[in-house]
């Protein structure tokens, strides 16, 4: 059995499906699969997956689901998941050709089943192949995930590799399945809680920050809380009640939750 499963949730991103198709093809440790997770494309995917799959040139597994919430596409990612280790790589992400061999080198060398929940690496910009965000300070060998918080690194500028069993177990609030993103970040707060990942100064997926620049904006992230304050809520809630979360954290983190619930409160009312 191989150690890693590359998955990718996908939705009409045929275009960029290929791109990183190439850059698993070209990896310099051919020791993992791919899962494609289709949440219900209506577009050429499925034909140009199958493509990938008659080529034969790494293990391509398929699933092509009816277009529902993210939940849904990690549930199925992690239910058809048999590898130790597992990581997301957006449809519009690719990876580095040496991405797979420094994963699995930095797992089997450091990393413990007993000790570790994963690891986390680097995203870099497509354009320049520089870090986006900073890279981890010296010293800094494994952290809890509130830990890289306080540290003010944002997750979204990284890329986490997990161990599929404590993915796999982690229970989420129903207010969380609206958004993929949050979705995500609950589950690897909650996985981190009892164990801390490897943290790896080097580049584990390549953004196309020209796809992904309407994403970036302020206004973009404003609106993600106009759309799903609840998810926002149960985040911040499971924030406040995390182990290794500081107390700068704990108390911002309640502050948000008090501002979300007002916001909640305010727009009801409004409603009626």
């Amino acid at each position: 059995m191989k150690p890693l499963t590359v998955f990718t949730p996908t939705f009409n991103s045929a275009h960029t499906l290929r791109r990183l198709y190439e850059s698993l093809v070209t990896q310099s440790c051919p020791d993992f699969e791919w899962l494609v997770i289709d949440n219900g494309s209506t577009d050429f995917t499925r034909r140009l997956v199958e493509g990938f799959r008659q080529e034969g040139r790494i293990h391509v597994t398929y699933i092509h689901q009816e277009h529902g919430g993210p939940h849904t596409v990690y549930a199925a990612a992690y239910a058809n998941i048999s590898t130790e280790l597992c990581v997301c790589i957006d449809a519009d992400n690719f990876m580095p050709e040496d991405a797979v061999e420094t994963i699995l080198s930095a797992w089997q060398g450091c990393g413990s089943p007993s000790a570790h929940a994963g690891l986390i690496g680097l995203n870099c910009h497509m354009e320049t192949m520089e870090t986006i965000g900073r890279p981890f300070p010296d010293g800094m060998n494994e952290a809890y995930f509130p830990n890289l918080y306080s540290h003010g690194f944002n997750l979204h500028n990284c890329t986490p590799v997990t161990r599929t069993d404590l993915m796999r177990a982690a229970v989420i609030p129903s207010e969380c399945d609206v958004d993929k993103d949050l979705y995500f970040l609950y589950s690897l707060l909650q996985m981190s809680d009892s164990l801390p990942v490897l943290t790896v100064n080097a580049c584990f997926s390549i953004t196309d920050t020209q796809v992904r620049m309407d994403t970036r904006t302020q206004e973009s992230i404003f609106r993600k809380y106009a759309d799903s304050p609840h998810s926002f809520a149960a985040l911040r809630h499971l924030e406040m009640r995390l182990k290794h979360t500081s107390l700068l954290q704990a108390v911002r983190s309640a502050l948000h939750y008090v501002a979300i619930r007002l916001y909640i409160h305010l727009s009801q009312r409004y409603k009626k």
